[in-house]
């Protein structure tokens, strides 16, 4: 992603910490040129919004330690939305996922 300057927006729900935003330099050009991706890269917007509500249901039930590793998966999966999102709007892109899956 060169030459990228984005800021993600925090996210609506009130659990944006603005430490967490990204910010990349130097800033786009007035008017870039978006590159037509090659394959459809899925929205992970449902899997981020159904990992919030699974953690708001099971929280008071977990030791805090699991709960600061929810919530840490929960800040990744949105920073991977977002990065996904940001990505597909001017350049090709090939995430592979730990178990080699790929998007």
């Amino acid at each position: 992603m060169s030459g990228a300057g984005v800021t993600v927006p925090n996210e609506p729900d009130g659990n944006s910490d603005p430490d967490e935003q990204m910010e990349m330099s130097p800033p786009l050009a007035a008017n870039p040129t978006p590159i037509r991706v090659s394959k459809e890269v899925p929205d992970l917007t449902p899997f981020y919004r159904r990992a919030v509500a699974t953690y708001e249901n099971l929280a008071s039930d977990l030791l805090y330690s699991r709960c600061q590793q929810i919530r840490d998966a929960i800040r990744h999966l949105g920073k991977l939305r977002n990065l996904v999102f940001m990505a597909t709007e001017y350049e090709e892109v090939t995430l592979t996922l730990e178990e080699g899956n790929t998007l």
